[in-house]
């Protein structure tokens, strides 16, 4: 996970939630009929990766949720925050459709609240750490946070460490093959360090990634 820049919100969603009448209905965000603009917005605030677990999400070639951090049905704030763009973030489907065990990210939070440290938005970078076989842990060891990880958004699940760990051992494939160590490592976390100004796709599990080239096996490989 990274935190979040929200940008602008989409136009339509603005005028659409200005023509609400007050109240809004119970049913305002289902009622929002240019929820593709929405899409493309997180896609691209996000550089086309899972809020969540880090996985690609394409615009027009992936399916793209749009998750209420603050879920819609929390007693509190839910319905206030229903339309406010600040409280949407852009998910993976997080196996939606398989059993509840194997679901992960949004469609495994379901109506359930994350810890304020596990908002994207507000989300400390650098607040987690990995093993090399692609488990994600709280650096602080805070049980109450690791335990949304695991159960809230599933995402040490097997079959996402087994991604993690894919992608890293292309990243060590790569660095083995490069003629220069230290420049590949430094161009690297470069491209992948969430405090660098860009808007270009970013690599999947760039967090992880990111963590093994500065502190992990890739920073310490021969």
């Amino acid at each position: 996970m990274r935190r979040i820049q929200k940008g602008d919100e989409p136009p339509s969603l603005k005028k659409y939630r200005e023509q609400l009448p007050v109240p809004p209905p119970k049913d305002a965000w289902g009622r929002f009929t240019s929820i593709d603009d929405a899409r493309e917005a997180v896609t691209k605030e996000q550089r086309q990766l899972c809020a969540f677990c880090q996985c690609r999400m394409a615009w027009k070639k992936t399916r793209i949720k749009l998750a209420h951090i603050v879920p819609q049905k929390v007693l509190v704030d839910g319905k206030r925050l229903d339309l406010v763009w600040t409280n949407i973030v852009g998910a993976c489907d997080g196996g939606e459709g398989k059993p509840g065990h194997l679901q992960h990210c949004d469609t495994r939070q379901a109506n359930s609240r994350l810890h304020p440290e596990l908002d994207p938005v507000q989300f400390a970078n650098g607040s987690l750490t990995y093993d090399e076989y692609g488990g994600v842990y709280r650096a602080d060891g805070n049980p109450d946070i690791q335990d949304q990880l695991d159960d809230v958004l599933g995402l040490n699940l097997q079959h996402i460490k087994d991604k993690r760990f894919a992608a890293l051992h292309g990243f060590r494939s790569e660095l083995a093959e490069s003629a220069d160590r230290e420049r590949w490592l430094q161009d690297h976390i470069d491209e992948l360090d969430p405090e660098s100004p860009g808007d270009a796709e970013l690599k999947e599990y760039a967090d992880f990634l990111l963590w093994h080239l500065r502190y992990g096996v890739l920073a310490h490989s021969p």
